[in-house]
C-alpha cells in the first residue's frame, strides 16, 4: 500500500476513507478484479484472505470473519468493492494506532533492538506521568511479559516466543494465528514479498509432499509414485503437516526477526525450544530430528550449563542472552567437525531471503548458519553456494544465469573471493545436468552434496512447473522431505509464491504464519544494515587452511572427508590444520568483509564445555520428547559407502 498523501494520520476508518490516494484506491480495484471471477463487482468472503494477501497484507481467519460480520451489512454472503474499501480503512486504521503504541515503546528502547526491559518500564510508570501503586506496575507488568522472562518486546511480536497453553505442552503453531501482528502498511515490497513467501512456503510445501514416504526407496516409489499431498504415512501426519526442515526453517527465522540480526546463539537456543518442546512443529512435538543436529543440541546445551556456572548467570535467563560481550564468549560451533548431512541445507533459505540486500553477508551467513550444527567445510560451502542462488532468484536472475555453470565465477565478490570445495564446485559446474535423473546418478541421499545436485537437478528438469519439480524431488526415494525441502526454497523464490499449486497451498500447515513471518522477512530485512548491526558473532574458519582451490579434476580429498562406518560413531577424526577467526559484536562492516578473507590466527573464543568430550554428549541428557531420523548423517557419505 502507497504511503497516504497527507503527512497528518487520519485518525478514524472514515478519515481513511477520505485520505486514501486515487493510486491506492485503483490497486485495491485491480486486486479485487483479480478474484470478482464473475465481473459482477462482487467477491465471496471466501476469497477476502487472497484478495489481501495479494495487497501484502496477511489477515488471520478470525480477523477475515470479523470483517465480514462488520461490513456484509446485508447478510448477502457477497462483497462489494464499496465494502471492501470499508474493510481496508479499518485494517489501515487499527495498523495505525499499533504503529503509535510502538512509537511510545521507542522512547525508552535505547540501544533500538525491539525490546526494553520490565525493571525499565517499572521505573518509567512508577515515576511518570500517572502514580501507580507497586501492586498495579506488577499486575500490568504480569500481563505484559508474556514469556516471563524480565523483557518486553513492544514490536508485538510475542507469537516469536516460546509459549506454552498448558504446563507441558507448547502453543502450537495455528494457534499463534490470533496473536500475528503485521509490519506497518506500505513498507513491504510486494515482488521481493511474492519471491520470499514463495521460498518458504516452498520449503514446507516440498517437506510435506515428501513427509509420508520418508525413506521409501527409490525403486518402491518407482512403481508407486508420488502424485498429491497424502497425509499417514511414515510420521502419521495430516496432509499438509510439515516435518523437521521446515521446523528448524521457521527457527531460523524466527530469530532474524525477533533480533533483527544474524546472532546463531539465538538461533541455537530457538532448535533447542524444538528439540525439547515441539517449538515450531507442526504436530507440537519434536520428530525427525537428525542425529548429528540431536547431538550438536545437546552439546550446546553443555555448554550453556558449563557459562551458567562460570558467569554466574541465571538459569531462567540463559535464553536471553542479550549483552554482546556475554556472546562474544560463547563458542556457538557445536557440531563434530566431520557432520556433513543435509540438516545444514534443509533449514538455509531465511537467511539469504533476510539479507540478500548485502550479498556478501547474506553469502557468508548461510554458511555460518549451517556450521552450528554441521561442522564440516563441505557443508559449510554448499550452504554458501546455495544461499547465492537464492540470493540471485531474489535479485531477479534468469533460470539460464541460474544455472550457469560459471555462476560461482560470475558472483565471486558474494564470496568474499573464497573458494569453493571441490565437490560443490563440481555441482556448480553442473554435474546435476543429467537427462536420466536416479538412473544417471542422482540420489535424495542424506549426504549434504548429493541433496544439493538432486534438489538442483528438479529444478533444472522443470524450468516451467514448480510442482512438477517438487514431485521429482520426491521420488527420487530415501529423503524425500528434504531433497524437495531443498528444492522448494530456490524454485520458490524463482517461481514465486503466486505460482505455487493453488491445490497443496489450500492444504498447508501453518500458512497463516508462515505468510506473516514472510512479511517481517521482507520488513526487517530491508531495515538492516552492516552499520546497524549490534551482535555479529562470528566464528569464521580461516579459508586457507580448510577450502580447498578450484579443482582441475573431480577426486574427492579423503585425507580431509574420512569415511566412517557409521552415522552412530560417537569418535571422529578432526581435520588437521583447522583455525577459526573470531568477529565481535563491536567490528564494523570492513572489520567484517576483511576478516571474511583473512586469518586473524589465534583464537579468543571461550570453549566453554572442552571437559564434554563427544562420547559424552551422545550418552547424557538425551531427549525424552524427540524421535531421531537416521537420514542427517554424521559423516560425509560418500557414493559407494557401505552406509546409506
Amino acid at each position: 500500500m502507497n504511503q497516504l498523501s497527507t503527512s497528518q494520520s487520519p485518525t478514524s476508518v472514515i478519515d481513511w476513507l477520505e485520505h486514501f490516494t486515487e493510486e491506492q484506491i485503483q490497486e485495491f480495484r485491480q486486486a479485487f478484479l483479480l478474484y470478482d471471477k464473475d465481473s459482477d463487482g462482487a467477491i465471496s468472503p471466501k476469497v477476502l484472505g487472497s484478495v489481501m494477501r495479494t495487497l501484502g497484507q496477511n489477515p488471520t481467519e478470525d480477523e477475515l470473519k470479523g470483517l465480514i460480520n462488520e461490513f456484509d451489512c446485508e447478510g448477502k454472503g457477497l462483497i462489494d468493492f464499496n465494502e471492501f474499501l470499508q474493510m481496508m480503512a479499518k485494517r489501515a486504521h487499527e495498523h495505525n494506532e499499533e504503529d503509535e503504541l510502538r512509537e511510545a515503546f521507542r522512547v525508552f528502547d535505547k540501544n533500538g533492538n525491539g525490546f526494553i526491559k520490565v525493571a525499565e518500564l517499572r521505573h518509567v510508570m512508577i515515576n511518570l506521568g500517572e502514580q501507580f501503586s507497586d501492586h498495579e506496575v506488577d499486575e500490568m507488568l504480569q500481563e505484559i511479559d508474556i514469556a516471563g522472562n524480565g523483557i518486553i518486546r513492544y514490536e508485538g511480536k510475542p507469537w516469536l516466543e516460546l509459549q506454552f497453553r498448558t504446563e507441558n505442552t507448547v502453543t502450537r503453531i495455528h494457534e499463534l494465528d490470533n496473536q500475528l501482528t503485521y509490519p506497518p502498511a506500505g513498507k513491504v515490497q510486494k515482488d521481493i514479498l511474492n519471491r520470499v513467501l514463495g521460498s518458504l512456503q516452498g520449503l514446507a510445501m516440498g517437506d510435506a509432499l515428501g513427509a509420508h514416504v520418508e525413506f521409501r526407496p527409490y525403486h518402491f516409489l518407482e512403481k508407486n509414485p508420488v502424485e498429491d499431498l497424502h497425509s499417514g504415512g511414515t510420521w502419521g501426519l495430516n496432509k499438509g503437516e510439515f516435518t523437521d526442515d521446515t521446523s528448524m526453517a521457521l527457527c531460523l527465522a524466527n530469530s532474524l526477526v525477533a533480533r533483527k540480526d544474524f546472532i546463531p546463539y539465538d538461533q541455537l537456543v530457538r532448535y533447542k525450544w524444538w528439540f525439547r518442546h515441539g517449538y515450531m512443529s507442526s504436530t507440537g512435538t519434536c520428530f525427525d530430528i537428525g542425529a548429528a543436529t540431536k547431538r550438536s543440541l545437546i552439546e550446546f546445551e553443555h555448554r550453556q550449563q558449563a557459562f551458567m556456572k562460570k558467569s554466574k548467570f541465571p538459569k531462567d535467563k540463559i535464553d536471553f542472552v542479550l549483552s554482546p560481550d556475554l556472546l562474544k564468549k560463547f563458542n556457538v560451533d557445536c557440531s563434530e567437525s566431520d557432520a556433513a548431512g543435509n540438516g545444514a541445507l534443509m533449514r538455509l533459505a531465511p537467511v539469504p531471503l533476510f539479507f540478500y540486500r548485502y550479498p556478501e553477508y547474506a553469502v557468508e551467513f548461510s554458511g555460518v548458519s549451517g556450521r552450528t550444527t554441521h561442522g564440516d567445510q563441505i557443508a559449510y560451502d554448499a550452504c554458501r553456494y546455495y544461499g547465492a542462488l537464492i540470493v540471485a532468484a531474489l535479485q531477479g536472475s534468469s533460470f539460464e544465469d541460474l544455472l550457469d555453470k560459471n555462476f560461482y565465477e560470475n558472483h565471486l565478490p558474494w564470496f568474499n573471493n573464497k573458494p569453493l570445495h571441490k565437490e560443490i564446485i563440481k555441482v556448480a559446474r553442473g554435474s546435476y545436468k543429467k537427462y536420466g535423473g536416479h538412473k544417471d546418478g542422482i540420489r535424495g541421499k542424506g549426504y549434504i552434496v548429493q541433496s544439493l545436485e538432486a534438489a538442483l537437478w528438479a529444478f533444472w528438469a522443470n524450468k516451467d512447473s514448480f510442482g512438477k519439480g517438487a514431485l521429482d524431488a520426491v521420488n527420487l526415494g530415501d529423503d524425500t522431505d528434504t531433497t524437495a525441502a531443498i528444492y522448494g526454497q530456490l524454485a520458490g523464490a524463482y517461481h514465486g509464491f503466486r505460482n505455487l499449486p493453488d491445490k497443496w497451498m489450500q492444504h498447508m500447515y501453518g500458512k497463516e504464519f508462515i505468510h506473516c513471518l514472510s512479511q517481517w522477512i521482507v520488513y526487517e530485512g530491508q531495515n538492516w544494515s552492516p552499520d546497524k548491526s549490534q551482535t555479529l558473532i562470528i566464528n569464521l574458519p580461516s579459508t586457507q587452511s580448510q577450502s580447498n582451490p578450484i579443482p582441475t579434476s573431480s577426486s574427492t580429498n579423503k585425507q580431509n572427508y574420512p569415511e566412517h562406518a557409521s552415522a552412530s560413531s560417537s569418535q571422529v577424526r578432526p581435520k588437521s590444520g583447522a583455525s577459526y577467526a573470531n568477529i565481535g559484536s563491536t567490528a564494523s562492516s570492513k572489520d567484517i568483509q576483511r576478516q571474511m578473507s583473512t586469518p586473524s590466527g589465534s583464537t579468543q573464543l571461550d570453549n566453554a564445555s572442552s571437559s564434554f568430550n563427544t562420547q559424552q554428549t551422545q550418552n547424557r541428557n538425551t531427549s525424552q520428547h524427540s524421535t531421531t531420523s537416521p537420514k542427517d548423517y554424521n559423516t560425509a557419505e560418500r557414493k559407494g559407502s557401505t552406509f546409506v
